[in-house]
């Protein structure tokens, strides 16, 4: 005597509103919401930091030149520094927002081209070691994995090649210390800076 058990066939529905699709909904809720935060934060330390700082911006500004009590009130004016905390803060996010990061009295150009004429190298330098990074690990990978146990494969589960492959690197890169290549600094020659 055989029991006939009956067989239930597959059926393929589409993407359904599931607790997995709420559950990705809430976790992006909650990453961009800790970003906010983050942001706000940054915002807030960035600014008491720069308040508490001992020294007067104004002073700092006209660097010992002769300046009168009423430049002096002028310019702290000007800065906004006659306005109460409050409003001050609400002035610095609203700007930080917009974009408008301020002016560089120190070289007299708006904050925002100091980091445009600097954000191309960045790019590159950050780019470049991006890319021999993914290019050497996936080889080293690669190759410890041939062989699992062997030497390679030992020295690449390391943590401690990567830091030490990095400053060799750098001191090969500036020829030994003998000043060849710049390690800080970005030079164009057509500006001559």
């Amino acid at each position: 005597m055989s029991v006939a058990v009956p067989l239930e066939t597959p059926t393929v529905s589409g993407p359904e509103e599931g607790p997995e699709r709420s559950d990705f909904w809430e976790y992006l809720a909650r990453k961009v919401g800790a970003a906010i935060v983050s942001f706000v934060m940054l915002l807030i330390v960035g600014f008491v930091i720069f308040n508490l700082m001992p020294a007067d911006p104004v002073s700092a500004v006209t660097r010992g030149r002769p300046t009168s009590d009423a430049q002096m009130e002028n310019l702290r004016h000007q800065l906004g520094l006659d306005q109460p905390l409050w409003e001050r803060f609400l002035h610095f996010a609203g700007n930080t927002v917009t974009g408008d990061l301020g002016y560089s009295f120190e070289n007299n150009q708006s904050v925002a081209s100091l980091i445009a004429d600097r954000l191309w190298p960045t790019i590159l330098l950050m780019g470049s070691s991006t890319l021999i990074s993914i290019v050497l690990g996936l080889w080293l990978g690669i190759r410890a994995g041939w062989r699992p146990g062997s030497a390679l494969d030992l020295f690449v589960r390391l943590p401690a090649p990567a830091r030490l492959f990095g400053f060799h690197a750098l001191k090969i890169s500036r020829g030994a210390g003998r000043g060849q290549a710049r390690v800080s600094g970005w030079r164009r020659r057509a500006s001559g800076r």
